[in-house]
């Protein structure tokens, strides 16, 4: 059987059941952990010979948008607006709408090239442009606040400085070098699109990053290979406390 990175689409099949897909959500040796694209229940411990590679044409049932069920508006930026929301087996998600042409089929594929590397969102379901949405959507996992979130909620305490500062300036580096090793310059590189992981109450929380709409090829045409972000809002310049 072959094996599987976090972060890949696979399909998992019991004997005798329809498949059913799933991202794999940890590895342990032979042992996968899968949220299963649907519901988003977490199943773990499975054995290997259990998955196999993703396919279009599985006949593996799929979440369709009015099976979502929308909470809240998390924010609207120019090209896409972000809900969040729950699964029908009652899992959180966040759920991006695009408002252009072609912003979430480009962060779709950002994200899918992506797959396996620590530090992006997986992607649970990709609603390609259409009708019901014209601008495409994606349903994924919910991270926690970004580090704008931290800035504005703490404003009146000390400028981060000294070994935290230098933590999460390494951290968005890596981040960076990741995005560029797998070919993307990101071009929205700003506090508010470095969010932190889900985890444990007590547990560190990795950081990632967010918003791939306007990434591009880092040799394509508006790609110059540098990461375009706002004076103002430099990760240098940051205050959380």
């Amino acid at each position: 059987p072959a094996h599987f990175a976090v972060g890949d689409r696979v399909l998992v099949t019991f004997p005798g059941e329809p498949p059913l897909e799933a991202v794999v959500w940890a590895v342990s040796g032979d042992a996968y952990t899968v949220r299963y694209c649907y519901d988003g229940e977490l199943e773990e411990r499975l054995d290997r010979g259990l998955l196999s590679a993703w396919r279009p044409d599985s006949g593996a049932k799929r979440l369709t948008l009015d099976e979502l069920m929308i909470q809240d508006r998390l924010g609207e930026g120019t090209q896409s607006e972000v809900l969040s929301g729950y699964l029908p087996g009652g899992a959180p998600v966040a759920v991006k709408l695009g408002l252009k042409r072609g912003a979430i089929s480009r962060e779709a594929a950002v994200l899918s090239a992506l797959s396996g590397r620590v530090g992006f969102p997986l992607l649970l379901h990709h609603e390609h442009e259409g009708s019901a949405t014209p601008g495409g959507c994606l349903v994924m996992e919910v991270l926690g606040p970004s580090l704008e979130d931290l800035r504005r909620g703490k404003s009146g305490r000390a400028r981060l400085s000294g070994a935290p500062f230098l933590r999460v300036g390494r951290g968005v580096l890596r981040l960076l070098r990741r995005l560029h090793a797998a070919g993307f310059v990101h071009n929205d590189l700003k506090p508010a699109n470095v969010l932190l992981g889900s985890g444990a109450e007590l547990q560190p929380k990795p950081l990632h990053l967010i918003d791939f709409g306007s990434c591009t090829r880092a040799n394509g045409r508006r790609g110059t290979g540098c990461v375009k972000d706002t004076p103002a809002r430099r990760v240098q310049d940051m205050s959380i406390g």
